[in-house]
């Protein structure tokens, strides 16, 4: 069975918090603020890439980028190894 992945790229989130699911979102906001607290100063993160950690970890989702090092430290969050590219 096909396991989701989320893929880190330069797109726009819709946290739906005007929909059913918004308590699920609001977790994805809490754990971005958590996030952005731990590691905003001691690693420059981004706001934008913490929120998608937040929406790999809190869905407990796969993840893989092309910036491995925005996001190795974080602990809870499954990054898989971007091997695209290689030649």
């Amino acid at each position: 069975m096909t396991q989701p992945v989320v893929i880190d790229t330069d797109i726009s989130i819709d946290f739906g918090l005007d929909k059913e699911n918004a308590f699920e979102s609001m977790s994805m906001l809490e754990k971005d603020y958590e996030l952005m607290k731990k590691f905003r100063f001691s690693h420059g993160v981004d706001i934008n890439d913490m929120l998608i950690a937040a929406t790999a970890i809190e869905t407990k989702t796969k993840m893989i980028s092309k910036n491995q090092k925005h996001y190795q430290f974080i602990p809870g969050l499954d990054l898989l190894q971007d091997h695209l590219g290689e030649e």
